[in-house]
């Protein structure tokens, strides 16, 4: 079988996780990642032995002059690959997806990029069917993810009907935590419901829901409170069974000392998740 070449377009908090991904998969070939400035992240790729391309001429020459090694411009990229994942910063893909249409390859945007990009706003779970075929589509931020994934059980079973979220998010990345993010306070987001809601609204057009959120001066993850009005009484154990039915949903249990974002994420590292990542929604 003829492997799926993929391309990645940026090579940073999203990007440099795509690619690990790309590199674990039998049907995919990562024919390598885009870079503008050099950076401690491309001296990595070159380590791993991805293929590094500058998104100009200019860019190849500062990476061949930092010592990354430069595998050609954009062009020579873009002629190489079936289809491109977007992780360029939020707002750049939309310039982004000219060139890929006029190349006529497959394109992924991350969440920072707005629904009407592509008309398509993915989350597995919900409507991958939907999206094979596609020749473009938007793969929904984290938080939007999140939401879909606890929602979505109890959309699919008829018995939501509505959801109220408090989000607190965290401040910023954790590269970025030397310049960014809020320190001693908290920002609220500048609009109810906040973007989170509308946006699980375009993977579930029927979902009822209320979003809030607020940004938070960590940098270890996000944390949603969700409280679901339901059509129907249940019991806590038809609740727990019916988020256990998402398969990238996991329950922890106060009792095992879990009671902190920072044990997650200690546990992540003693299971070898790489970068102590948790891929799944914990409850």
């Amino acid at each position: 079988m003829e492997k799926v070449k993929v391309g990645i377009n940026g090579y940073g908090v999203i990007g440099k996780r795509i690619a690990d991904a790309i590199l674990l998969q039998d049907d995919m070939e990562l024919v390598g990642v885009t870079a503008r400035t050099p950076d401690y992240r491309l001296f990595s790729a070159n380590k791993k032995g991805i293929k590094v391309f500058g998104v100009d001429p200019e860019a190849c020459n500062r990476l061949m002059n930092s010592g990354v090694k430069c595998n050609g411009d954009f062009n020579h990229f873009i002629k190489r690959v079936d289809v491109v994942i977007d992780a360029t910063p939020a707002g750049i893909g939309k310039e982004n997806k000219v060139k890929y249409d006029t190349a006529k390859v497959k394109s992924i945007f991350q969440g920072g990029e707005e629904h009407e990009l592509t008309g398509f706003s993915f989350v597995s779970e919900v409507n991958y069917k939907d999206a094979i075929g596609k020749q473009s589509l938007r793969v929904v931020s984290c938080n939007t993810t999140a939401i879909c994934r606890v929602t979505y059980p109890f959309v699919s079973n008829g018995i939501l009907e509505k959801a109220y979220m408090a989000l607190a998010r965290r401040g910023t990345d954790p590269v970025d935590s030397h310049e960014k993010g809020p320190l001693g306070t908290v920002v609220l987001e500048d609009s109810i419901p906040s973007h989170q809601g509308p946006d699980a609204q375009t993977v579930i057009p029927n979902l009822n829901i209320l979003t809030i959120a607020i940004a938070v001066p960590t940098t270890i993850g996000h944390l949603h409170m969700a409280f679901l009005r339901l059509s129907k009484e249940v019991s806590i154990d038809e609740v727990v069974g019916i988020l256990k039915s998402s398969p990238r949903v996991v329950a922890v249990n106060y009792k095992d000392g879990i009671t902190a974002e920072n044990q997650l994420a200690e546990l992540m590292r003693d299971l070898g998740r790489p970068r102590a990542d948790m891929w799944e929604v914990a409850f």
